[in-house]
């Protein structure tokens, strides 16, 4: 089966109806942040891990100027955490090879090419590129540009890596999809349109689920 993870259950609520149908799928709210998310699949996977063909992980992000707009849809190459190191006001320092964890995970070239060819199908728009996972998500428009500019990034999020290091430790493929939010600027300036994006990536998700198991 497949397993279908959201950070809330607000981003997971609209599959519930159609997923239920098919004994291929399983849901995981797996929590907001890269802690949570990664005790709750770890948790999931360690008794189910044999039975999943893929993880597809899904809900809205942060676009980064440059990378991605509001209600762009985006498909994840490469997941990296983006806060793990020496943090400055507008940088970040790596840490030491003998100190540093793994901190870049490669998303599955299959389940990619599966999903923009669906997407393509479909006649959805969507960009491709590397996602950025934070701890807190970036409250000024310099930090984000300092986060996409030291990651080359679209968009930014707060469970990706975490779930595509799990994926990778119970060697289970993962795809990530998310739909744009906000921009990442200045707090005070930003505007949300959580709810249209959130309907977005459900109805993306939803395609790419099809043309998965139908080609099962």
């Amino acid at each position: 089966m497949y397993l279908l993870t959201a950070a809330t259950e607000s981003e997971l609520a609209g599959v519930r109806s159609w997923s239920a149908q098919s004994a291929q799928l399983d849901l995981l709210t797996c929590g907001v942040g890269p802690v949570e998310a990664a005790i709750s699949l770890t948790r999931h996977l360690a008794s189910q891990a044999l039975n999943i063909f893929g993880v597809i992980h899904f809900g809205i992000a942060g676009g980064y100027e440059g990378g991605a707009e509001v209600l762009d849809l985006c498909l994840a190459t490469k997941e990296s955490f983006g806060d793990i190191g020496i943090c400055f006001l507008n940088d970040i320092i790596s840490l030491e090879p003998a100190f540093a964890p793994p901190t870049e995970f490669l998303l599955d070239p299959n389940l990619l090419e599966i999903a923009a060819h669906c997407l393509a199908g479909v006649g959805f728009d969507y960009r491709l590129g590397p996602f950025v996972t934070v701890a807190g998500v970036s409250g000024t428009g310099d930090r984000g540009k300092m986060l996409r500019t030291r990651f080359g990034a679209i968009c930014e999020n707060m469970e990706g890596a975490s779930v595509a290091r799990v994926c990778e430790l119970f060697q289970v493929p993962c795809l990530e999809i998310r739909c744009v939010s906000n921009s990442v600027i200045d707090r005070k300036s930003q505007v949300w349109q959580t709810e249209k994006a959130i309907h977005h990536c459900q109805l993306a998700v939803k395609h790419i689920v099809e043309e998965l198991l139908n080609a099962r």
